[in-house]
């Protein structure tokens, strides 16, 4: 392969995997718009100053009205692997992944003086969604006890019940915990998001909740997740939308 064809190439791989995230950040923008009754949308300025963050935040979909208690990465690129982080912690790909979430979280708290969390969506298969959230902040999670109805042999459903009949659980949905970033010091990443001028940080990160997106977004309240909560009714119709969500 020849200078020219290789570079077009790359262009080529490169253009597809630019379309192929921004496709991915509007499905989680309706998947959270779905559950939260507010809209969000994917942010278009990729700006990190004081005043863009101040606005626009530091996450890849944002609300559009309302102010959401987490800072959103959204990943479907391959690599992840339970066995790569469990072996190789520092170096897996959910790391890397988990790191700019808990960096941006992080950015976005500082610039705005309160807390936000670290919320990643990631696909470990095509056709699944799953989310990795910080355990620091489940005391803030309520469950949807409207759901308690659910077949007898859901596990979901059998959490549920625990917390109705006022047993300890913790979370009451179907989890893994990855405890091991509370406890193995701070990991260092790029936050240049260049590979030839990098710019690396030392960041200790949250432990982590990982899980799928559905469970979640069947049993928890979405309300006390948000600083403030804009019903989509209570949003005005924009352009180009359907039922104010945004479909570009």
């Amino acid at each position: 392969m020849d200078e020219q064809t290789r570079k077009a190439e790359q262009s080529r791989i490169g253009k597809s995997n630019v379309s192929r995230s921004k496709s991915h950040e509007r499905r989680v923008a309706h998947l959270l718009t779905e559950w939260a009754g507010t809209e969000f949308r994917r942010r278009r300025n990729e700006g990190r100053d004081f005043q863009t963050i101040a606005i626009e935040s530091t996450a890849d979909v944002i609300p559009v009205t309302s102010d959401f208690r987490f800072s959103v990465e959204a990943k479907c690129g391959a690599g992840f692997s339970l066995d790569g982080l469990m072996a190789s912690p520092y170096k897996a790909r959910f790391t890397e992944w988990w790191f700019q979430c808990c960096y941006d979280a992080t950015l976005l708290s500082e610039t705005r003086q309160r807390q936000y969390w670290p919320l990643l969506f990631f696909k470990p298969h095509p056709n699944h969604d799953w989310i990795a959230f910080s355990e620091r902040m489940v005391d803030l999670l309520h469950p949807k006890f409207e759901n308690l109805d659910g077949p007898g042999t859901s596990p979901t459903g059998a959490y549920l019940r625990q917390a109705a009949n006022g047993n300890h659980v913790r979370l009451w949905f179907p989890h893994l915990t990855f405890d091991a970033f509370s406890w193995l010091g701070p990991v260092q990443g790029n936050v240049s998001h260049s590979k030839r001028h990098k710019k690396l940080v030392d960041l200790q990160l949250h432990p982590a909740i990982i899980c799928r997106w559905h469970d979640f977004a069947a049993t928890v309240q979405p309300g006390a997740l948000f600083y403030n909560f804009v019903p989509l009714q209570s949003q005005p119709k924009v352009e180009g939308t359907d039922n104010g969500v945004h479909t570009m």
